[in-house]
């Protein structure tokens, strides 16, 4: 059970659950598959043309069905959120390393509050690993 509040020009979130996480994605979603077993799911985002899902180790990108990027958290250079008028939301995950190429996810408003929740999760995950 998550929260969110807009107070001026800033969201605060407050996340009490992982678990619903899981609900959010089949058991023979490829990313299910790859993931360790004690892998923790802290956040999944649905866009219109694929999936994002955070664990506590990496970023796994999924576009229709098939895994697209697998990076660890550490290997994250950029990930961006923009929102225009009249036009689905962008999400853009680029990481550090050329051979693994950027990818974006188109983001219906219902999203926004998974897109807050994990972006406010993964936000300190790579400021904490870029200053290791």
């Amino acid at each position: 059970m998550r929260t969110c509040k807009w107070v001026g020009a800033v969201l605060h979130i407050r996340v009490t659950s992982h678990l619903h996480h899981l609900s959010m994605i089949d058991g023979d979603d490829p990313v299910m598959r790859r993931l360790g077993r004690d892998e923790v799911v802290r956040g999944v985002v649905n866009g219109t043309d694929g999936r994002l899902v955070l664990t506590d180790r990496r970023v796994v990108v999924t576009e229709n069905g098939v895994i697209t990027l697998d990076v660890p958290i550490g290997n994250l250079r950029l990930v961006e959120f923009d929102l225009e008028s009249q036009r689905p939301a962008t999400m853009i995950i680029v990481p550090e390393h050329p051979r693994d190429p950027p990818r974006q996810l188109a983001i219906d408003p219902q999203q926004y509050d998974e897109v807050a929740a994990v972006l406010a999760q993964l936000g300190p995950l790579i400021q904490g690993s870029s200053q290791a």
